[in-house]
This record gives structure tokens, sequence and C-alpha cells, in this order.
């Protein structure tokens, strides 16, 4: 519960300083270095010290008070109010500090802060009635104190303006990112929807002609093949959006994996497939001994398999993808090195993001919805894995995984 320095003048617990003390006198010296004897002595003796409880309320921001505070010794929180219940630090104030402004001692304008004491907080106060009458007694007394608080007050101003500056800055940067995450989640989804219209339109015109009867004996089963593999497309689009929206609420189930079989696996079925291109090979190399490794089967073939397809995907002009695996006590470490069109730098650092798709380089177009990369960075953070990316345009790039042998103690494995 906060107290006011209202509800303090009125309390017999807090002693009232009707005359200046040497100890006053000097923190008035150092707060007002330019002043002489004489000067400070007037200064002294239109103020009065008081010691505050913690947890005080001495001054609200809003209202119109007449007291103007320097800071014996304590503590004391300046804050803003934002919203109904939210409120912005501004500072911490110790010994030797001003609490108030110039315009209230002149103009008796509103607060613009609350200030509460966070300890037992000793301070002179000036009330502005008695500054205004020490106006009317010693000019030049009051010219000097107003400079010194108009140097704090620009000391103030300019840190303000450079906390100020520095939020524009955040602002800005964080508007940009949220543009470019907007448009990059428009551009994500006019894409879902391309690539599930195209194997839908095989599809559908596939089916119209076998009513028709268009096909004979012998291109029958083609047809029937052509429409099997446009449906397994269309499957795959759908469970890999379904998959990256549930990853962070499937439990991964842990067991032995043998990487080397995994990577054989994943290898052999790539090659195998008819849209395989003739001018690409892929080259395995595995050390020898590969322990094995507790792992999520499913989701691991699923993560190395997109990498994998990346690979095949961006290697338009043939050559040869190596893929490397070894180990050393603690973590299995796998390669993917593709000689295909490479990234440019700028794209990297956005390369696992969900709505980030690579659909053109250059002249070439590449199909995809750009799912298989942000999938496989979760499922190898799922298996407490990491992804690292080399890349150079022009050159082909290079996926660096390691896996923890032991599996994922934080997953449940």
């Amino acid at each position: 519960m906060t107290t006011s320095v209202t509800e303090l003048k009125h309390s017999t617990h807090v002693p009232i300083v009707a005359q200046f003390s040497p100890q006053q006198t000097e923190l008035l010296h150092q707060a007002f270095p330019g002043l002489d004897a004489a000067s400070l002595a007037s200064l002294a003796s239109m103020t009065r010290e008081r010691t505050i409880a913690p947890g005080a309320t001495l001054c609200t921001e809003g209202q119109v008070e007449d007291t103007f505070y320097l800071i014996c010794s304590g503590r004391v929180l300046v804050s803003q109010q934002l919203e109904r219940d939210t409120s912005r630090i501004l500072a911490y104030r110790g010994a030797g500090d001003f609490i108030g402004e110039l315009s209230l001692l002149i103009e008796g304008q509103p607060r613009t802060a609350d200030v509460m004491t966070l300890q037992e907080t000793t301070v002179l106060e000036i009330e502005r009635a008695a500054f205004l009458e020490l106006l009317q007694r010693s000019p030049s007394v009051v010219l000097a104190v107003l400079r010194v608080l108009a140097a704090r007050q620009r000391e103030s101003d300019q840190k303000t303006i450079g906390d100020l500056r520095q939020k524009y800055e955040e602002l800005a940067e964080t508007y940009r990112r949220l543009k470019d995450e907007t448009s990059r989640r428009s551009e994500f989804l006019t894409t879902v929807a391309h690539e599930l219209r195209t194997p839908l339109t095989v599809i559908k015109g596939y089916l119209m002609l076998l009513r028709m009867g268009a096909f004979s004996k012998e291109a029958l089963a083609e047809a029937i093949r052509t429409v099997k593999v446009n449906l397994d497309t269309f499957t795959r689009l759908i469970n890999n959006i379904l998959l990256l929206q549930e990853i962070a609420l499937i439990k991964p189930q842990f067991q032995t994996v043998s990487i080397g079989s995994l990577i054989g696996d994943l290898v052999n079925t790539s090659t195998a497939l008819s849209s395989f291109p003739a001018n690409l090979n892929i080259w395995v190399e595995l050390a020898n001994n590969l322990p094995t490794i507790q792992a999520d089967p499913a989701g691991l073939s699923h993560a190395l398999g997109a990498i994998l397809d990346n690979a095949v995907k961006f290697s338009p002009d043939g050559g040869e993808i190596v893929v490397r695996a070894y180990a050393d006590d603690s973590k299995i470490s796998i390669q993917v090195n593709d000689p295909g069109i490479g990234i440019a730098p700028e794209e990297l650092p956005n390369i696992f993001n969900h709505f980030h798709h690579l659909d053109t380089t250059g002249a070439q177009m590449f199909g995809g919805i750009g799912l298989g990369l942000p999938l496989a960075k979760a499922v190898i953070e799922q298996h407490c894995g990491a992804i690292h990316i080399e890349s150079e345009p022009g050159k082909g790039s290079t996926f660096a995984i390691t896996l923890p042998l032991a599996g994922c103690q934080r997953a449940g494995g």
C-alpha cells in the first residue's frame, strides 16, 4: 500500500526542521555550485527537510502541486502512465537529484510523471510560494538557481530526445519487419493456392477424360499413374502445412535409429523417382562404425528428406550432391552439399522462415511453397540439434546438421 506525501505532511512521525543545518547548506552548495554563501543561506532559509517512508508517492502525474524536491538520501522511481494499468519507468533518482520541473516553480503547471520512494528517503522541500517570495526579495539568487535548473532540464531533455530517437528507430525497424512478414504471408498464401490448384487441375482434367473414354487401353495405366502422382503431391502439400502448424504439439517418439540406413533409404527413394534429373548424381560418404542415435525416425526422415529434396530442386544444371555423415563422442554430424544455384547473402537470414519462399533466381523458376526447410529446422530443434547453412550464389549450398547421440531429454525422449 502506498502513502501520499500529503498524508505524511500531517503525520507526527515526520520531523520538520525549521532552521537549516550545515548538511543542508552543503547539499545546496553541491546542487547549486555557482551560489555564494549569502545566496545559499537565502535559499536554505526557504527549504525544509523531510524524511519519507518507502512506498510513498512524492508526485502524481497530471496533478498541480506546489513542492519542489532535492533528494538528500534514498532512492525514488520516476514513471509515466501509458494506459489504464500500465506505466513506463523513466528513471531512478538518488542523492543530489531534483524532483520537479521549472514550470512547477514558475507557472504551477501539472506534474509530468509519478514519483514514488523506493526506500526511506530524505528530501529538502521548496514550496512554490516561498520560491516566488524569494524571487521578489533576491532576483539574482533566483536567477542563479534557475540557470542550474535549466541546465539540468537540458540534460534531461537531451537524454529524453536520445531515448525517443532510439525508440523511434526500434519502432521503425519493428514496422519494417512487420511489413515484410505481412508481405511474405500474403505471398505464401498465394503460392499455396497456386500449388494446390495445379495438381487438382490435372486430376480434374484426367478424370474428365476418363469419363469420356478418351484413353486407349494402353494409355489408361499411364493416366491412372498421373492421377496418383498428382494426388500424392496434393496430399504431401496438405500434410506439410498441417505438420508445420502442429509440430510444436507433437511429441517425438524416440528410438534407436541408424543414420546410415535412414540416409540410404532417402537417397534410394529420391533417385528412384521418375522426376529425378538424369544429369544429377547423389554420392553418400558414411564414416566407418557410424553409431546409432536416439531419434524419432519419422520426423528425422521428414527433415533430412526435405533438405535432400531442396538440394535436388535447386541443382537444375546437374552435377553431384554429396551427403556425408560422421560422429564424435556426443553427436552425429550430417552435411548435404549441392552444386546448385546457391543463396544470396541477404536471403540467408530468412531461409528457415515459414513464409519465405525462393521461387525465382535469375531467369529460373522453381515450384513449391517453401515449407521444407522450416519443417526441417523445427524437427531438428525438436531433437535438440542444430542446422546451419553456408551458401554462395552460383556455387551451391552446404547444409550442416548436428544431432546429439543420446536424443533430446527435454522433448521427453
